[in-house]
């Protein structure tokens, strides 16, 4: 699987192996409406369903406020989310993809792009490679709680549970 390349490209993390398509698919859309169920640093959190899908969001990482909007595109298999707030990140984008390269393989592809988020200065090959392993270990972390949180059967409980209302039309029917 290719190295994640922040800023500058895509990375893939094999770890969906042995996760249905749609518990994927679940875990992207509890990643749009409970982010704490995969990081336990998020303190306060508010949502709001926009139009056409949009997923608005505030929440706190200790004193970092964070706003965000995010939205589930291609039936659910792509989670975008593009920072609003703090000015230094407004526009920085992360998204995670479902990805069948194969028949019964699926892998998670994560791409981040920043926005006048790194520093003027360019970053040497030892920052890089650091910002690397860091968004490396927060991919493999999302795909351990995923995989736990799915092993437990978890997922689906947590989803209709905080799942607003209208929030993903396709789920709200399957209740």
């Amino acid at each position: 699987a290719a190295g994640l390349r922040p800023d500058r490209g895509p990375g893939a993390l094999p770890g969906a192996a042995g996760i249905p398509a749609q518990a994927l698919r679940d875990g992207l859309r509890l990643l749009a409406v409970r982010p704490q169920s995969y990081d336990e640093a998020i303190g306060e959190f508010e949502l709001e369903v926009g139009a056409l899908g949009v997923l608005r969001r505030t929440m706190s990482r200790g004193a970092l406020a964070l706003r965000d909007h995010v939205r589930l595109l291609d039936d659910d298999c792509t989670y975008e989310q593009v920072i609003d707030e703090p000015a230094p990140f407004a526009g920085s984008l992360r998204r995670i993809a479902i990805e069948q390269p194969a028949p019964g393989v699926l892998l998670l592809r994560f791409v981040y792009r920043g926005k006048r988020a790194l520093p003027v200065e360019p970053l040497s090959e030892a920052e890089r490679g650091a910002l690397r392993s860091a968004y490396l270990a927060a991919d493999r972390d999302f795909v351990a709680a995923l995989r736990s949180l799915q092993a437990h059967g978890a997922l689906a409980t947590l989803l209709r549970l905080h799942a607003p209302p209208g929030s993903f039309p396709k789920l709200q029917d399957a209740r």
